[in-house]
């Protein structure tokens, strides 16, 4: 191995610095930098990842919602989308969640029409709009008081 190849590598691959004034060992900021960007990296990888999983299992339930006949299946897909838009877009929650009320008033599904009223709750909780919130919420605790459902209260 040259001079030149040996002078090459050090440039490419520094070693790290340990100062000698002290025991202790800092490491070099260059490691710092290195490692907060792998980490970055690895943390936008995962919720992109993430970002993806729930995309697909939206397309999945709209297709659910979309083949499906009119009856509960129907009800728990649209209650399952729901849940799936109630952080990032609660006015598409209300949408689909008021479509499930009226499919489970429809079809006599009173499980379904609970949940369906608590999620337009949550929908309008997560707006700020509280009195809204709180009047289907108490539509929902009186559907499922009514089935005696005591997992859904």
């Amino acid at each position: 191995m040259s001079f030149y190849n040996l002078f090459s590598l050090l440039l490419y691959y520094p070693l790290p610095y340990i100062p000698q004034k002290n025991l202790y060992f800092h490491p070099p900021k260059y490691w710092i930098y290195t490692l907060s960007r792998s980490l970055l990296f690895c943390v936008v990888l995962c919720f992109s990842l993430f970002a993806k999983a729930d995309d697909r299992a939206i397309d999945s339930l709209k297709a659910l919602v979309k083949s499906g006949i009119d009856d509960t299946s129907k009800v728990n897909a649209l209650n399952s989308l729901c849940k799936k838009y109630l952080g990032n877009n609660p006015q598409e929650a209300i949408k689909i969640a008021t479509e499930a009320k009226e499919l489970a008033e429809k079809a006599g599904y009173q499980k379904g029409k609970a949940y369906a009223l608590k999620n337009i709750g949550i929908a309008y909780y997560t707006q700020g709009k509280y009195i809204e919130t709180l009047d289907y919420w108490q539509q929902s605790q009186v559907v499922f008081k009514s089935i005696n459902d005591k997992v859904g209260v």
